[in-house]
């Protein structure tokens, strides 16, 4: 996993979203967003109430887009082996990105004129606040659904890999933890339940905002965090040890394998371990890291690589 992919995109995209929701967040706030409606003046309660509903749509988007990411960093790690996996999370991502955008839309198009959300307009005509807090609590739901399948998809298929099982745990530990952002979107939509009760809405909408911004924040930190590991590596393979060298072994597939050693090591494998040549190709018996995908790839059965799993 050496080059950009969508989930790279995606993922700076959802960072952007989320910064631009946070400079909205703390104009809120410092209008006087999160306070008990009684502590405000009429002007100020207009002026918090636009900001109120101009920054959730952006906390929705963040959390879409950074969930989106995920799935694409899983299926770039799954590869083409298998079938069922792919298309269950291509159809679960792409559906909760539409639902996303049709909230984004559902935001501004409550009441018409637009203005008539924040603030009393003659001969307006607005929804009833049940339509948008009962569609916003199903997508968060769905969202809270697809944040644990997301952490435990990768289990399925690493617990094939040919690991130690202090690796496979080690990796499973590192792409699941969106468990954590699936417990905020579970609170998140607790408190979106309420709202179909709200009388003070700027006080009773805190909570909302507290756990939205945590659930965007948690997926994009817990996102990055598997693919800043072989980064990490790497510049410390770069910087760290100048003696450092890198080696491209081919297989008799023609499937490339990336091996980093220092050149201690390689001098102590050349005397110590020598190289044996298998059926499947070259196997050096020396400490080296490499790549998760070409790992994956090789780890599958000789059996599946001429059928596709179902």
């Amino acid at each position: 996993m050496r080059n950009l992919g969508p989930d790279d995109y995606l993922m700076f995209v959802a960072w952007i979203v989320y910064l631009a929701g946070l400079v909205l967040c703390t104009v809120y706030v410092v209008n006087g967003g999160g306070r008990h409606l009684y502590y405000l003046k009429p002007d100020e309660i207009v002026t918090v109430m636009k900001y109120n509903l101009i920054c959730q749509p952006f906390g929705v988007m963040a959390s879409a887009l950074g969930k989106v990411s995920v799935a694409f960093l899983v299926l770039r790690l799954i590869g083409p082996t298998t079938v069922w996996r792919r298309r269950f999370l291509y159809s679960n991502a792409m559906l909760f990105m539409l639902l996303s955008i049709l909230s984004f839309v559902l935001f501004f198009a409550q009441c018409t004129p637009l203005r008539a959300t924040w603030e009393p307009v003659p001969g307006a005509r607005c929804w009833n606040p049940t339509v948008t807090t009962t569609y916003g609590i199903f997508q968060s739901a769905y969202g809270t659904v697809l944040d644990f399948i997301l952490a435990f998809m990768p289990i399925t298929f690493i617990w094939r890999l040919k690991l130690s099982v202090k690796k496979k745990l080690g990796l499973c530990i590192l792409l699941g933890l969106g468990v954590i952002a699936g417990v905020c979107a579970a609170f998140r939509t607790q408190q979106a339940a309420k709202l179909a009760y709200h009388v003070d809405h700027i006080w009773e909408t805190f909570a909302l905002f507290v756990w939205g911004s945590a659930e965007a924040s948690i997926v994009i930190i817990c996102g990055c965090v598997p693919t800043a590991k072989p980064l990490s590596y790497e510049l410390r393979t770069k910087y760290s040890q100048p003696g450092s060298a890198r080696t491209t072994l081919l297989d008799q597939s023609g499937n490339s394998t990336n091996v980093s050693s220092t050149t201690e090591n390689a001098q102590c494998a050349s005397k110590n371990n020598q190289p044996h040549v298998g059926s499947k190709g070259i196997n050096v018996e020396q400490s080296f890291v490499v790549d998760l995908h070409d790992r994956i790839s090789e780890s599958v059965p000789r059996s599946t690589e001429e059928h596709i799993i179902v």
